[in-house]
C-alpha cells in the first residue's frame, strides 16, 4: 500500500486515494463482522505477539541453510529481473516497484 500510494503522489501527481480506500474498507469490514471499533488496538497488539513466534515455528530443521540460500537466490533473481524491466520502462520511478517487491519478499 505504501509503494502504491507513493507512486500516486510522486509519479502520477495525485492524491493517494488507495490508502484511504484501504483503511475505509478495513474499518467497514471490521464493523460488518460485528466487532467494536475500540477493539482494533488490542487486536493488532495481540496479533503482533502471536506472529513474533512464527519464524521459529516454521524453521526448516536440518536443511535450514539450503532453504535460506535457495530463497535468497530466487528472491535476488526476481528483484533483479523486476528492477531491470522497471528501469527500462520508468527509469527512476522504476525504483518504487523494486522497493515494494523487496518489502514483500523481506
Amino acid at each position: 500500500m505504501v509503494a502504491i500510494a507513493t507512486d500516486n503522489v510522486f509519479r502520477q501527481r495525485r492524491f493517494p486515494w488507495i490508502a484511504l480506500l484501504y483503511a475505509g474498507s478495513v474499518l467497514f469490514f471490521w464493523v460488518a463482522a460485528g466487532q467494536r471499533l475500540d477493539s482494533i488496538g488490542p487486536y493488532l497488539c495481540n496479533s503482533w505477539r502471536i506472529t513474533n513466534g512464527y519464524a521459529e515455528a516454521m524453521q526448516a530443521g536440518e536443511k535450514e541453510i539450503q532453504v535460506a540460500v535457495g530463497f535468497l537466490l530466487a528472491a535476488t533473481l526476481l528483484v533483479a529481473l523486476t528492477g531491470y524491466v522497471a528501469w527500462k520502462r520508468h527509469r527512476y520511478f522504476g525504483t518504487l516497484p523494486i522497493i515494494g517487491l523487496g518489502a514483500i519478499l523481506f
